[in-house]
Parts: C-alpha cells; sequence; structure tokens
C-alpha cells in the first residue's frame, strides 16, 4: 500500500485521481479537502500530522465519517518527498506477522507503522 504524501495546497490539483490512501504533509483546511475529494473519488484513507489533529475542524471529521474515509492521525517519519512521493506501507510483512500470531503493538514495533494504520490493513 502506497501513501500519497501532499506536501502542499497546490499538489492537490496534479493528485492522480485513482489515488486511494493519502498523507497531508500540511494542516488542511476544509477547502482542501473538499477538492482533494472532488479530485479522487475513490479515496479511502487520509492521513494527517498529529501536530496538526488538535486544530482540524469538525466539519472535515464528519465529512470523513460521512462518505467512509478512514481518518489517521500519525506522522511520516524519515521520508524525502524529494526522492519519492510516496511512503510505502508494508503490508505484506504487516500480514505475515499477524499470521505469525505477533501483537498489533509488536507488529508496530517491528515495522515502525502506528497502529490504526496496522488494524486498517488487517482489516481490508
Amino acid at each position: 500500500m502506497k501513501l500519497k504524501i501532499i506536501q502542499t495546497k497546490e499538489a492537490i490539483s496534479i493528485v492522480d485521481p485513482n489515488e486511494k490512501f493519502v498523507h497531508f504533509a500540511f494542516r488542511p483546511s476544509l477547502k482542501d479537502v473538499l477538492e482533494l475529494m472532488k479530485r479522487t473519488p475513490a479515496l479511502c484513507l487520509v492521513q494527517i500530522a498529529k501536530s496538526y489533529n488538535k486544530t482540524i475542524s469538525k466539519s472535515i471529521i464528519d465529512i470523513f465519517e460521512m462518505k467512509k474515509i478512514v481518518l489517521i492521525i500519525n506522522d511520516v517519519w524519515g521520508h524525502r518527498t524529494d526522492i519519492y512521493e510516496y511512503f510505502d506501507v508494508p503490508t505484506e510483512k504487516i500480514l505475515e506477522l499477524s499470521e505469525s500470531g505477533k501483537s498489533i503493538k509488536n507488529i508496530a514495533f517491528e515495522t515502525r507503522i502506528n497502529e490504526p494504520m496496522i488494524e486498517y490493513v488487517l482489516d481490508k
């Protein structure tokens, strides 16, 4: 699974319409979220940095719930978008570790992926 990293408001206009998973690397406004949803009708999951969690509008959260878009609050650490504009979530490794009986907490430690993202991968 690949998260498309959206660095700026301007980058929304060039996001591939087939994107399903995105990470906002800036604090999105309601207008930004609506523009992204209009541009990417298949959107399933949006990740927003922890530092923006307390200031994100309730309207955005409500729209995500209404459209059944999963909102995950977490950072993408150590990723350089100047080299690669996606963040790879190691789904195969997550599934393999889960099948071997590891807990979500242990999987998070081994993969350095947050628990809500692991739960999302295991539910799909």
